[in-house]
C-alpha cells in the first residue's frame, strides 16, 4: 500500500470516465458509479476480509456481476496443481450441486477443465490429477454451484479438505489497494465488452459469439444464450422458448452492465419453468415489459441485457424474439 489511497482513487476515477463514455444513454451512464462502488466493495473484501466469507475450506462467491443467476449459491477455493483434495457434501434442499475445476487466463476468464454434478447425498468427491474431478497442471480453482430454489431453504453442508482430511489454509489476503483497483478495472472492462457485444443485436437472443464462447462454458450441461432488449416507450418484448427437454430453464434480465436489476425488480426481472407452472420441457411464451401489465418479466427499464439458460439440455435451441406494441 505504498502509494496510499491514490492507488485506489485515481484508477477508479479514470475507469468511471471510461465506462460513462461507453454508456448507450444517460440513464446507463448514471449507473456506472454505484456499479463500480459495488465492484470495489467486493474487491476490498476479498483483499482484506476474505476470511469472513470462508468456512470449511470454501469461500463464498457472491453472485453480483457478469450476468449472475440468483438461484445459485456459489463457492470457490484456490487449489495447488498436483495436490489431492476431498469434498464432502450433504445436499439438504439443494437440487443439484455442480463442482468444476478451472484454469484462469491472463484476462481473468475462467476456463472449464472438468465438471461433476451431484444430485444425491451424502457425497464424497475426490479432486486431483486422478480424482473423480480431474485437475491438470493448469488448474487453479475449484468452483461449486448449489441450485437452491423455493420451496427449498436449506443450503448444502459442504467441506473441502486435503485428501487426508487435513484442513485447507485460510485464503490469502493481499492487503493491496492497487491490486483491488486493478481487479475492478479488469472485471469492469471485461463485462463492458460483453455487454457491448450483446447490445449489437438488440431484441434478440443468440448463441454466444465466438469471443464469448469460452467464457460462457461455466458449468457442464448448462447452456447460456446472451441477448439484449432495447424498447421504445410503447413496446414490450416477446420471447418464445422452444420445447426442449431439460432439467430446468430460466430467462433473466440485467442492467446494461450485467448486474442484477436493482430492487424492486430483482425478482420480477426473471422467470423460469417452475415459476410459470410449466414442465421444463414445455414451450413457453414470455413477455418482458418495463412497466408490468401482467408480464412474466418486469424490468423497470427499456434497455438491458438478457440471458436465457437451460440446465441439463442435450441440444441447443435458440428462443425466437420479437417486439410488440402495447
Amino acid at each position: 500500500m505504498s502509494g496510499g489511497w491514490s492507488e485506489l482513487a485515481e484508477p477508479l476515477t479514470a475507469l468511471e470516465a471510461e465506462l460513462r463514455a461507453q454508456a448507450p444513454d444517460e440513464a446507463t451512464a448514471r449507473e456506472v458509479r454505484p456499479y463500480l462502488a459495488r465492484l470495489i466493495t467486493s474487491a476490498l473484501h476479498d483483499g482484506f476480509l476474505a476470511h469472513e466469507d470462508t468456512a470449511h475450506g470454501l469461500k463464498r462467491a457472491w453472485p453480483r456481476i457478469g450476468g449472475p443467476f440468483l438461484d445459485y449459491r456459489m463457492w470457490q477455493a484456490q487449489v495447488e496443481p498436483g495436490r489431492d483434495y476431498l469434498l464432502t457434501a450433504e445436499l439438504e434442499d439443494v437440487e443439484r450441486l455442480g463442482v468444476g475445476a478451472y484454469s484462469v487466463t491472463q484476462a481473468g476468464v475462467l476456463l472449464l477443465e472438468d465438471y461433476v454434478v451431484i444430485t444425491q447425498g451424502p457425497a464424497r468427491l475426490s479432486i486431483g490429477p486422478s480424482g473423480q474431478l480431474r485437475t491438470t497442471p493448469a488448474t487453479r480453482m475449484v468452483m461449486l454451484r448449489e441450485l437452491l430454489r423455493p420451496p427449498g431453504v436449506r443450503p448444502a453442508l459442504l467441506r473441502l479438505t486435503f485428501a487426508d482430511g487435513a484442513p485447507l489454509p485460510p485464503p490469502a489476503t493481499h492487503l493491496d489497494l492497487g491490486q483491488a483497483a486493478a481487479r475492478v478495472a479488469a472485471l469492469a472492462r471485461q463485462f463492458a465488452r460483453w455487454s457491448a457485444l450483446m447490445a449489437e443485436a438488440p431484441n434478440t437472443i443468440t448463441v454466444p459469439p465466438q469471443e464469448l464462447a469460452a467464457a460462457y462454458v461455466g458449468d457442464s450441461g448448462t447452456h447460456y444464450y446472451p441477448g439484449y432488449f432495447e424498447l421504445a416507450a410503447d413496446e414490450l418484448l416477446v420471447v418464445e422458448r422452444p420445447p426442449v427437454a431439460c432439467y430446468t430453464w430460466s430467462l433473466s434480465a440485467y442492467t446494461h452492465w450485467l448486474e442484477p436489476l436493482p430492487p424492486p425488480f430483482q425478482e420480477s426481472g426473471r422467470t423460469h419453468d417452475r415459476r410459470l407452472g410449466l414442465p421444463p420441457e414445455a414451450p413457453a411464451t414470455i413477455r418482458l415489459d418495463p412497466k408490468g401489465d401482467g408480464a412474466a418479466i418486469v424490468t423497470g427499464r427499456r434497455r438491458g441485457a438478457l440471458i436465457y439458460r437451460t440446465v441439463g439440455a442435450e441440444v441447443l435451441a435458440v428462443p425466437r424474439v420479437w417486439t410488440e406494441r402495447r
